[in-house]
């Protein structure tokens, strides 16, 4: 990820202050757990973005949307 973009930012802020109420200064085990985090985030927003742009959750054959799916390999 381009660390300019608007999501970075947002990451590298929300890591920061994560890290800042836990002290400061992190183990490398504490500094692996947030990175997981942020990255989880970073999803989690991402998804919840896509899905409030939506115009419904339900398609004309009263299906939930597919957000998630195979993949192909």
């Amino acid at each position: 990820m381009d660390g300019r973009s608007a999501v970075a930012v947002a990451a590298r802020r929300w890591k920061a202050d994560v890290a800042a109420d836990l002290g400061g200064s992190l183990t490398r085990a504490q500094e692996t757990i947030l990175e997981s985090a942020a990255q989880k985030l970073i999803i989690r927003d991402s998804l919840s973005d896509y899905l409030m742009r939506l115009p419904s959750l339900v398609t004309k054959k009263r299906q939930a949307v597919a957000v998630l799916g195979p993949t192909s390999r």
